[in-house]
């Protein structure tokens, strides 16, 4: 916007300190903070103050930018913004915003000050100024600056007794103003226009957002209610692996997915009309996107099951073809869940509530799969609820047990040490914890249930060690989720009880898997590193099944290898187990790191484990998981089957 907004004149020659000093509403901000300040101080100084139009960023005494409101909010509303920007100085959040300020000396004209603001950006004209006085700085909303110039205008033509005499010479004066207005009026007819489309769209790929969905969903169910015969589709989409991408490659990387992958689904939209089977998409139709990895399609033409399971196969083609990020190639799939018709429903959320259901069923299924919602499934969300409940009066009842598998070492044939495993003792009987953990962990149950399992087996352990102190102590192996892992108590919670169980750490293994120390690896170390202080063994479970850097299990301070019992199963047979294993084992001979085989069921996998040289095995071979009571009249005996 290159042309003048206003012509100078009486009331356009205003400076601004005059305007500011004499026009009621408008107010020079007085908001400077350091750059040093968090994030989320100036989010509350914004929740505070709602009409401040931004603040003055400050280092030292220069100063390094200004923060409207509008960018702040766009900033941490960004995927991740608010996690990674909100503990942080407001200095790293200004670094992704690319706003130079307009500073002005409050000598400026209001015409000139509008000027200037007005030859900025589309997406900076509307940005607070700056004001320069002699001993500060300030900042003046450009609207209520505008709104400030309005009521000039207004003063004057009501002043029209006093400027009779200069009507004449002010006509063309005014008329260009006025015409300058009208074009302001435009300039702010569109922005709003922006910001409709900005709260209807999502900011990181341009796709509808929940919002206008759920009113295009609304659109559809009430015309769907009026003529059943105008049926629509719902699909529900979630990105298989894409933490997995996430969490390796950075944010930036998957902001940058989540755009390419938009991009595809978006095609999908322009192309031709839908053919009578219903398989492409119309103009009609929607693609957004709610949330995270979370799309949506809605397909407005009538179709059958059958051709909205085609169009979601096609949907999933499209997403499997490689994506160049930089200078990394990722594969991804997609899970579907599939509501075909409307019909029978009330609201829109109890369709996409139904929509996300059949996808997570999907992902039950094996994931890069399309299911169709089907109403038996609201019952098995409903039992999975049912579990949940239950479980947390479990806790609180104390209705867990734990029974213990022995880890026998191969080349004595007796047991060096057990792994305590849980058990949900019910009413109708004993529950084996993958019914009930992965609820516990989605419901943050799994902290309190991990640090009761954690006592139990320590205090455990202390009582076999007091009743054989003439034998080498046997060691105690405890499992610790992801869930858990991640948690920032962590070290200290373990250290505690550890302490009062009065057992030696020395004896007691803490078993993490491959996916815990892949999230974070940097975090992993620390915590490892000081785990390791405290005396604790570390092992690797299900080693061999995740996604491990050797650079990192390197460095991380391992003491044991679990050897997935994938790996096992295939001893003896032409998957080549023995030399996967071998190698296994030679990479951690070189480490210095022992090695324990998971899931030995028959004498010959076992036999075949000691002759590679692997130490250490458990499995239903020599035991199923034992109560206490049996645990320890195992380990009183040699396992004969080996002899």
């Amino acid at each position: 916007m290159n042309d003048a907004l206003v012509n100078e004149g009486p009331v356009s020659n205003a400076p601004l300190g005059d305007v500011i000093s004499h026009i009621g509403g408008l107010k020079l901000w007085d908001s400077v903070v350091d750059i040093q300040t968090r994030t989320s101080d100036i989010e509350q100084y914004f929740l505070s103050n709602p009409t401040v139009p931004g603040c003055v960023i400050m280092s030292q005494d220069n100063v390094f930018g200004v923060l409207s409101r509008k960018n702040f909010n766009a900033a941490i509303s960004r995927p991740f913004g608010r996690e990674v920007f909100m503990k942080r100085p407001v200095g790293e959040l200004m670094k992704i915003i690319d706003v130079e300020p307009l500073v002005l000396d409050e000598n400026t004209q209001i015409a000139h000050a509008l000027r200037l603001a007005m030859a900025r950006s589309d997406e900076q004209c509307f940005e607070p100024l700056l004001v320069k006085r002699p001993n500060s700085f300030g900042l003046i909303d450009v609207n209520r600056l505008l709104t400030a110039q309005a009521n000039l205008l207004e003063q004057a033509l009501h002043a029209k007794d006093e400027l009779l005499e200069e009507v004449e010479r002010s006509a063309d004066a005014l008329r260009q103003t006025v015409a300058e207005q009208q074009r302001l009026a435009k300039e702010l007819s569109k922005a709003k226009e922006i910001a409709q489309h900005e709260a209807m769209h999502d900011a990181l790929t341009g796709l509808p957002n929940r919002r206008l969905f759920l009113e295009r969903l609304e659109v559809a169910l009430e015309t769907n209610k009026q003529d059943p015969s105008k049926d629509c589709a719902v699909l529900f989409i979630d990105l298989d692996r894409f933490k997995i991408v996430n969490d390796s490659l950075g944010h930036l990387a998957g902001n940058l997915l989540l755009q390419e992958v938009a991009k595809r689904l978006n095609r999908m939209v322009r192309r031709r009309p839908a053919t009578s089977a219903g398989l492409d998409m119309r103009d009609e139709d929607t693609i957004a996107r709610l949330s995270g990895d979370e799309f949506t399609v809605l397909l407005t033409e009538k179709i059958t099951t059958a051709a909205a399971m085609a169009f979601a196969a096609r949907l999933q083609t499209a997403l499997t073809k490689p994506f160049q990020l930089g200078t990394e190639s990722v594969v991804i799939s997609a899970s579907i869940g599939i509501v075909p018709s409307l019909l029978g429903y009330d609201d829109t959320e109890s369709i996409l509530r139904d929509a996300d259901i059949a996808m997570y069923r999907a992902k039950f299924n094996g994931k890069a799969c399309a299911v169709t919602f089907e109403a038996d499934m609201r019952v098995q969300v409903a039992t999975r609820l049912h579990t949940e409940n239950h479980l947390r009066e479990a806790l609180g009842k104390q209705e867990f047990e734990l029974h213990y598998q022995p880890i026998v070492a191969l080349r004595t044939s007796h047991a060096s040490g057990a792994e305590a495993l849980v058990r949900w003792r019910r009413s109708d009987g004993l529950v084996a914890p993958g019914s009930f953990i992965g609820i516990a962990e989605e419901t943050g149950l799994i902290i309190p249930l991990g640090n009761w399992v954690f006592r139990e087996a320590c205090e455990m352990a202390k009582l076999w060690h007091a009743a054989a102190p003439d034998r080498p102590p046997v060691t105690m192996s405890i499992n610790l989720s992801p869930v858990q892992f991640g948690h920032p108590e962590l070290a200290e919670t373990l250290e505690e009880l550890v302490l009062l169980s009065g057992v030696d750490a020395g004896t007691i293994t803490i078993e993490i898997t491959e996916r815990s120390t892949m999230t974070d690896p940097d975090r992993a170390l620390a915590v490892l590193k000081q785990l390791k202080a405290m005396g604790f063994r570390l092992a690797i479970d299900d080693f061999g099944t995740g996604y491990s850097s050797l650079s990192y299990l390197h460095r991380f301070p391992i003491d044991i290898l679990k050897i997935d019992r994938s790996f096992v199963s295939n001893l003896g047979g032409a998957g080549g187990g023995e030399k996967i294993i071998v190698a296994i084992l030679a990479l951690a001979d070189s480490l210095g790191i022992t090695v324990v085989a998971e899931g030995v069921e028959t004498k010959l996998q076992a036999s075949t484990l000691r002759e590679l040289g692997c130490r250490y095995a458990q499995g239903y071979f020599f035991a199923r998981p034992l109560p206490s009571v049996e645990m320890w009249q195992f380990m009183k005996r040699p396992v004969e089957v080996l002899n």
